[in-house]
């Protein structure tokens, strides 16, 4: 048979542990007496023999080098055999001399194939308020798969069903070294310590397989007792609520002893510190509190010796940003598996969260709970849908049957939010902040697209210690960003990064990310808000009414943009994204409109990539309210401006006076300037000898035909020509140059023109170096 784990058992363990064990296990048992007793009303302590003090070794021969019996086991030590009936073979437990890992002895267990577990375990009593540290050796042994691990059976009596069961330590191939702290958690009254080793054969190994671990130098001693909580479901706050922490500690032998306490975001940043010095004998019962940003965070809580830990204790939850989303056209969610989780705590994070969620089966206890909520009035959101037939619940579609309902009552839902076409997209790994970046891009990705409902498993949602994770203040944030918004453009920043203009009613806002980590220069109004992907509050430096925003992989939100500026930007427009670089200058029309209701004037700056010219470099505007605007300026290349359809940027300032003051906003403008008339490829191969091929191949598209030279400008040089004759529409023309690679330099530039003429109709700006290792490739944008 198999646990959970999917591994076989044989287990080695005590007799007044049988209360422990499950039946129907194939087990073979060997345990090491220890029992932990936790200080609870009408409970007294057994007596403890004199060795077992306060902070020194409670394990008895933990390092297994007492065999006064002969009987090849460790003394404390017995068989238990929790069912016979069930197995036929067994492995074996047995103290081994030949070369031991600590002292004379070491304790050996051995599977035989079938045998696939043996386990051993020790008792120890509990003492008030006190932490456990566990240590030891194991090292594997097999030719097939084997893990060896050290684990923690809770109970709440000496006999009981455990409380828990964790896997402490694990060790899979070679030497270990086991060290653990043991936090006894609410509730329990004892524990075992459990040595096991689980054997898998592969397929075709049969009994014959022998695997197994050895285990030396188990030691178990007390620490001193820290505990640290918040009080509040989910350690769950809202930004600008303090998160009080209440902590107790008992150092137990010192009076040098202080407690620390850090909290930190998602990302390990600093958040606040806390240092208390500790009375020492009896617990301190401390008070205390944090002013946290909207986000995920983790508070680790220690007992210092000096600058030591001496006990330490985590705790992580999340603060949300202020506001109260809606349902509609936000994210919805439905949480799945596992077997067994309890589905009215999960719906009760997501109501608290503010996050809809979605009930994927009629019949489901979601159903039943979104019902019953809506006949309490109790708040939240939710929407009832059918997944087809047959289609797998870890993504795909599913088709919704109603609009979004507020369970409160208090407001109708969108009608219009049941029409995204039933699609959902799963998401998985929303731990690190690597993986929550990745998962947030593919919910805005996804949300752009119509796709307003996403699965999340609630092991990803509640942590072990019944914490909020991070996934969730993400998408609660994302949630409050996204509801009631839709897509309403871009801008084209300097560097263009992604970036989207939210339309609300009354309003706008925007969300932007970058690969590549920078710093944006904006002004979008005088009381934007940046908040991070979490919710967090930012506060950029502000310039001459401009903001100097950080820009990088994780998205960031500008809320409270002024509208009618955001609109007036998104009007901007020029004539054409493409333009023929012809000889001479080039008219380019602009045109936007005044979105703002009182009239605006000022002016119109041009400044054009480099190596291109703009007349006139200013151009004046007064327009009235909510009316349109249009103007030429004229653009013209030098000699050697880059023409070769690589897009360039134009940048703008407009000027604004208007009655409530003056303010400057840049806009940037992307041209691919080329002509339609040729193509123009440009390759290079690396030499052997140290020599870089250019070749400049151009075809003719279309009359009229032309006469042309090909030059090769290098900076403090000057040109290098090559005529290359009449080219007729249909016909194609090369120029070859030879440069030392020792001689290639920035700033070079190959281009084209016509013969007696000054102004180039092909330029190619050559990189200022090329890259290492490659042997060959092209150059330009055609």
């Amino acid at each position: 048979m198999t646990d959970r784990t999917g591994w076989g058992r044989i287990w080695i363990g005590s007799r007044s542990a049988s209360g422990l064990l499950p039946r129907g296990r194939v087990a073979f048992l060997l345990l090491l007496l220890a029992g932990i007793l936790a200080v609870l009303p009408g409970i007294r302590a057994p007596a403890q023999e004199a060795s077992l003090r306060v902070g020194g070794e409670w394990l008895s021969d933990g390092g297994f080098e007492e065999d006064r019996d002969a009987n090849g086991l460790p003394d404390h030590w017995e068989r238990y055999w929790p069912d016979p009936a069930l197995f036929a073979h067994y492995g074996e437990a047995v103290l081994e001399s030949d070369a031991p890992m600590d002292g004379a002895l070491t304790l050996a267990l051995h599977g035989d194939g079938t045998s696939v577990a043996i386990r051993t375990v020790r008792a120890v009593e509990v003492t008030p308020y006190r932490n456990y540290r566990l240590r030891g050796t194991v090292e594997t042994r097999t030719r097939g798969r084997v893990r060896a691990e050290v684990w923690i059976h809770w109970s709440r009596g000496p006999v009981a069903a455990p409380l828990l069961e964790v896997a402490w330590s694990s060790v899979e191939a070679g030497l270990a070294r086991i060290d653990r702290q043991i936090l006894p958690p609410e509730g329990a009254v004892s524990f075992r310590i459990a040595c096991v080793v689980l054997q898998d054969p592969l397929p075709g190994e049969g009994p014959d397989l022998q695997g197994g671990a050895r285990f030396d130098a188990l030691s178990l001693v007390d620490e001193p007792r820290l505990r640290v909580w918040v009080g509040r479901p989910w350690n769950l706050f809202r930004e600008g609520e303090p998160v009080p922490l209440d902590v107790e500690a008992a150092p137990w032998d010192s009076t040098t002893r202080s407690l620390r306490i850090e909290a930190t975001d998602v990302h390990g940043r600093p958040l606040g510190r806390i240092d208390r010095p500790l009375s020492g004998g009896e617990p301190d019962r401390l008070s205390g509190s944090l002013a946290l940003p909207a986000g995920p965070f983790t508070i680790r809580a220690r007992l210092l010796d000096g600058e030591q830990t001496v006990a330490e204790q985590i705790l992580r939850g999340g603060v949300l940003a202020p506001g109260t989303p809606r349902g509609e056209d936000g994210i919805g969610l439905f949480l799945t598996g596992p077997a067994g989780a309890d589905p009215e705590e999960a719906a009760d994070l997501l109501r608290r969260l503010g996050l809809p969620f979605v009930v994927t089966r009629r019949g489901s206890p979601w159903e039943a709970i979104a019902l019953r909520w809506a006949q309490e009035g109790r708040g939240g959101w939710f929407r009832i849908g059918d997944p087809p037939s047959g289609e797998p619940m870890a993504a795909g579609t599913f088709q919704p049957e109603t609009a979004w309902r507020d369970l409160s009552g208090a407001s109708p839902g969108a009608p219009g939010a049941s029409a995204v076409g039933g699609r959902w997209v799963s998401l998985r790994g929303l731990d690190t902040p690597e993986a929550l970046v990745a998962r947030g891009h593919e919910v805005l990705d996804a949300w752009r697209a119509g796709v307003r409902t996403f699965a999340v498993p609630i092991d990803e949602a509640v942590g072990p210690q019944g914490d909020v994770r991070p996934g969730m203040i993400l998408l609660h944030h994302l949630h409050q960003r996204l509801a009631g918004r839709a897509y309403g453009g871009s801008f084209e920043f300097l560097g263009k990064p992604n970036n989207w203009v939210l339309r609300r009613d009354g309003g706008r806002d925007l969300v932007f990310w970058d690969d590549r980590p920078g710093v944006m220069t904006l002004y979008l109004g005088d009381d934007v808000e940046v908040r991070d992907f979490f919710g967090g509050r930012e506060s950029p430096i502000v310039e001459d009414a401009r903001m100097r925003v950080p820009i990088g992989p994780l998205p960031r939100f500008m809320v409270n943009l002024d509208e009618p500026l955001v609109e007036t930007i998104l009007s901007f427009q020029m004539e054409s994204s493409e333009r023929p670089p012809r000889q001479g200058a080039v008219p380019l029309g602009l045109r936007f409109t005044n979105h703002f209701q009182d009239r605006a004037f000022g002016g119109l700056r041009i400044e054009p990539p480099e190596r291109w010219r703009a007349a006139p470099a200013e151009i004046p505007f007064d327009i009235r309210g909510e009316s349109g605007w249009e103007g030429t300026f004229g653009i013209e290349a030098s000699p050697y401006a880059a023409t070769d359809g690589t897009e360039q940027m134009f940048r703008f300032l407009l000027v604004f006076s208007r009655p409530s003051g003056a303010r400057a906003v840049e806009v940037f403008k992307h041209l691919r300037l080329r002509e339609g008339a040729w193509s123009v490829k440009v390759q290079w191969t690396r030499g052997t000898d140290g020599t870089i091929r250019l070749q400049q191949i151009l075809r003719m598209q279309q009359d009229p035909s032309r006469l042309v030279v090909s030059y090769l400008m290098v900076p403090g040089e000057g040109e290098r020509t090559q005529g290359i004759g009449w080219v007729r529409a249909g016909e194609s023309r090369e120029a070859t140059y030879l440069i030392p690679e020792r001689a290639w330099m920035p700033g070079m530039v190959l281009g084209l023109r016509e013969q007696g003429g000054t102004g180039a109709f092909h330029n190619v700006a050559l990189p200022d170096a090329l890259p290492a290792g490659v042997l060959g490739g092209e150059l330009g944008g055609e």
